[in-house]
């Protein structure tokens, strides 16, 4: 009997060495990833990932300097917010809903059925620019993206 929870201790072991190891190797993977693409970038766009920008409109053709700012120089992100009227299309905010997603308004109402009974479950959802409520009429959960 001893001999048996020895053997099962051992293997217990083992296997979270191997484990560990794997976990290891994964994220040695991802450096060497991550050191791939930042050797690939030139100094300008190394610069860039440290901006987090915000824009007029919903215009990202080629021509506007969002598109420039993107492209060219690769910055770090873009804030979306209902007063730059970047959510003023009716297209972008039909897709927005499409994906169960509120769009930014003075008024949330549910993406499934449009209900304005809404419940705030959390202020924050997956990222920090949305939060997460539950529609009270068909219980469905979903983001909202917050005005700033």
């Amino acid at each position: 009997m001893k001999l048996n929870r020895t053997l099962v201790f051992r293997l217990l072991c083992i296997s979270l060495v191997i484990v560990f190891v794997a976990r290891d190797a994964e994220a040695f993977s991802n450096r060497t990833q991550i050191q791939d693409i930042m050797s690939e970038l030139t100094p300008e766009q190394k610069v860039g990932q440290l901006f987090l920008v915000g824009f007029e409109d919903a215009d990202i053709a080629r021509e506007t300097s969002i598109y420039k700012l993107i492209a060219d120089y690769r910055i770090g992100g873009v804030m979306l917010m209902a007063e730059n009227d970047n959510f003023g299309d009716d297209e972008v905010k039909t897709k927005l809903k499409e994906a169960g997603i509120a769009p930014p308004s003075g008024e949330i109402n549910c993406p499934q059925c449009d209900s304005k009974k809404v419940q705030v479950v959390s202020e924050f959802g997956s990222t920090a620019c949305k939060a997460l409520y539950k529609c009270l009429d068909c219980l469905e959960p979903f983001h909202h993206f917050k005005q700033i």
